[in-house]
């Protein structure tokens, strides 16, 4: 089993940490999340049934961890383009309110792990679970509303 890990981020960014969350049609080079994505996906059309080797991206959201508390990490100098974003602040403000729990998010994580069928793409913790749903929701209506547009091409 080949487990990728990208993070909630991936598919709801946030303005104050860009470098993990950044749409990879803009900054490609500072969006590892998107390269294990696309990464694990392509691996799973090229591994042949026979071999039993699955992989699936798991996506967590936030849990109550130290990640936004002491583990975070921030410049002591701001830059002055961007002193209306204080991300310090913001992560502070978010440490130790993250819905998840990292005992169950660890429980799911093993579970899928073990599954015989495994999913190719799973979230893991609610507040993931609403951001890709309202990411799903907001491509769906953009598609739609340019459909016309979408299907002018063709060869006539």
């Amino acid at each position: 089993m080949l487990i990728g890990n990208p993070v909630k981020a991936r598919y709801q960014t946030y303005f104050d940490f860009r470098p993990i969350c950044t749409p990879k049609q803009f900054f490609s080079d500072s969006e590892p999340t998107a390269a294990v994505e696309g990464l694990t996906e392509s691996i799973s059309h090229e591994l042949k049934p026979e071999w039993n080797i699955k992989v699936q991206c798991v996506e967590p959201g936030g849990f109550r961890t130290d990640w936004s508390g002491r583990s975070m990490v921030f410049p002591e100098r701001r830059h002055p383009a961007y002193d209306h974003i204080d991300a310090k602040k913001d992560a502070e403000g978010r440490h130790m309110k993250q819905a998840g729990d990292p005992i169950k998010g660890a429980k799911a994580m093993y579970d899928l792990a073990v599954m015989k069928d495994p999913p190719l793409r799973v979230v893991v913790g609610s507040d993931a679970y609403k951001a890709i749903m309202g990411k799903i929701e907001a491509y769906s209506e953009n598609y739609k509303k340019y459909q016309k547009i979408s299907n002018s091409t063709d060869v006539d």
